[in-house]
């Protein structure tokens, strides 16, 4: 399995965890199907139940750059720089996968 598609994977399980029932993603054209198809082997395995994902195109959902902007913050604290990381504190969580 590829490092996305384990970050997609866990993301999902973490975000039904707390008790997301919908997810939007940015639609990355016919790569969206693989997305799905992923989701239909976490449901075919049971992990993953009761949660929607919806591909939208960026330009369709505004809010979509909130996504963008925590991957910047935590491209910026790998690398040291920290005064973006105080903005969100405790709010993100982040997990390294090991391979």
């Amino acid at each position: 399995m590829t490092p996305s598609r384990i970050a997609f994977e866990r993301l999902l399980l973490e975000l039904t965890t707390v008790g997301v029932d919908r997810v939007v993603l940015e639609s990355r054209g016919p790569a969206d199907r693989l997305d799905r198809q992923h989701l239909d082997a976490l449901r075919a395995r049971r992990l993953l139940t009761g949660i929607r994902v919806e591909h939208i195109p960026g330009a369709a959902e505004p809010l979509l750059w909130a996504a963008d902007a925590m991957c910047g913050i935590i491209a910026a604290d790998r690398r040291c720089v920290e005064r973006y990381r105080a903005v969100v504190g405790t709010k993100l969580v982040t997990h390294v996968e090991r391979r």
